[in-house]
């Protein structure tokens, strides 16, 4: 996240704009916290921080805790509002003022510990933290700060216009109309997923043999698409593989990003922690997701080693996750030749 301190009135204007607002940024001010989260006594901000990140707007004040807050701000189905919640409030680096704060770490460490040397130490050690109060020759606002997160930045700059790699290609292949169109979709997906939609369209580039056809079919599997959908995994995803194929380029990105959505709610893996190479990994077989970079795959004879064998770049009959992650950055370079 950043922390962007400042005494100036523009800041507030600024982050509590239409123009913010109409990005998907949303104003919580906490300025009136110290920050102390009481579970016995929970403060008006975190309620109203819950109501911002959760679709649960009726919650009575009396019914919030401290684990319903956690679960509203780490879901990833609250992920997009969460992403732009821009946050006034105390800085924990400034000198601690908070009495419930404290008593309440002093509560923890004793029922970690009954050494009160130790407890007293470490009391002490937190309240000797807080340190840009202190400094007296520079002059920094505060104590109260905006916290968002740059991601959500990275998001908002993301719009209609922006170039993507692969795109000259796209719209060599299908002309301007269906490209600009396209464009705009596989931004607006990156978008909702937080991923880079650099990457996205890296991955449909190696799936598609940088034909980007939504109608393109593996010859030895059931494979279409633009990431090769597969026919038992259609139905999960509310549609076949048939039906797909017949879709546009705009149309099936749609189920991009349920396939996406789908595959990071199944692995435990929200989407906008993605690398590119784990964008490439939930498409070709999820699983690598969770195996070590040097596990080995598929190994020569196997049928499914046949298949992709493309994707053993040393040639010694294995096919291992570092090669598949190789061979999607390739992709992304390459792609930066086409970008439009």
């Amino acid at each position: 996240h950043i922390e962007l301190f400042s005494d100036a009135p523009r800041a507030e204007a600024v982050v509590s704009s239409k123009e913010w607002k109409d990005k998907g940024f949303t104003l919580i001010d906490g300025s009136d916290s110290d920050g102390a989260l009481d579970p016995a006594k929970i403060p008006p901000f975190f309620l109203n921080l819950y109501r911002h990140a959760s679709d649960n707007k009726e919650l009575k004040d009396d019914e919030l805790t401290v684990k319903k807050l956690e679960n509203a701000v780490d879901s990833i189905g609250n992920y997009d509002r969460v992403k732009g919640m821009v946050v006034k409030h105390r800085s924990e680096w400034w000198t601690p003022d908070s009495k419930v704060m404290m008593e309440r770490f002093k509560s923890i460490f004793n029922e970690i510990t009954g050494l009160s040397p130790l407890i007293n130490h470490e009391v002490e050690r937190v309240e000797k933290l807080g340190w840009m109060d202190k400094l007296s020759k520079v002059h920094i606002a505060g104590p109260k700060l905006w916290h968002f997160y740059p991601l959500a930045l990275n998001v908002t700059s993301t719009r209609s216009g922006h170039k993507l790699i692969w795109m000259k290609r796209v719209i060599q292949l299908y002309g301007e109309q269906i490209g600009e169109a396209f464009r705009d979709k596989v931004i607006s997906v990156g978008n909702e997923l937080g991923i880079d939609p650099n990457y996205i369209m890296a991955c449909m580039a190696l799936e598609t043999v940088t034909r980007f056809d939504p109608s393109i079919t593996n010859p030895h599997s059931s494979a279409t698409g633009l990431i090769q959908f597969m026919r038992n995994t259609a139905p999960d995803l509310g549609t076949t593989v048939e039906k797909l194929a017949k879709m546009s380029h705009v149309e099936q990105m749609e189920y991009v990003k349920k396939y996406f959505e789908y595959m990071a709610k199944i692995f435990g893996v929200p989407t906008h922690t993605w690398s590119l190479e784990d964008v490439y990994f939930s498409i070709f077989t999820p699983k690598l997701l969770q195996m070590e970079n040097d596990a080995i795959l598929y190994s020569y004879p196997e049928t499914k080693y046949i298949v992709n064998a493309v994707h053993d770049v040393n040639k010694d009959g294995h096919i291992t996750k570092a090669e598949i992650a190789h061979n999607i950055r390739v992709y992304y370079k390459e792609g930066k030749k086409y970008e439009g």
